[in-house]
């Protein structure tokens, strides 16, 4: 399944329906939460959006290990110098 898929339709739904409860503008909730996405990604490299994802979907942590670990060889395989942070 699209776990990331179902997670933006819930949230659309909850803004919808937080907005049809509140009367606060449905355009501005979908605003704010663009503007808190990209500040996210903007401040922290997307570090929140990335803690929310391991929590929602724990097999999704493997793949980014295996993501990385494929950087990582290919930059030993090209010789490029590997240091640690």
């Amino acid at each position: 399944t699209n776990t990331f898929l179902l997670a933006g339709t819930a949230l659309a739904l909850s803004e919808a329906v937080l907005s049809a409860s509140t009367g606060i503008d449905l355009n501005f909730l979908v605003g704010l939460t663009l503007v808190i996405a990209f500040m996210d990604k903007l401040i922290v490299n997307g570090a929140v959006f990335e803690s929310f994802s391991r929590v929602v979907k724990p097999e999704y942590t493997q793949k980014i290990l295996r993501h990385e670990a494929g950087h990582f060889l290919c930059a030993y395989l090209l010789g490029c110098p590997v240091e640690g942070c």
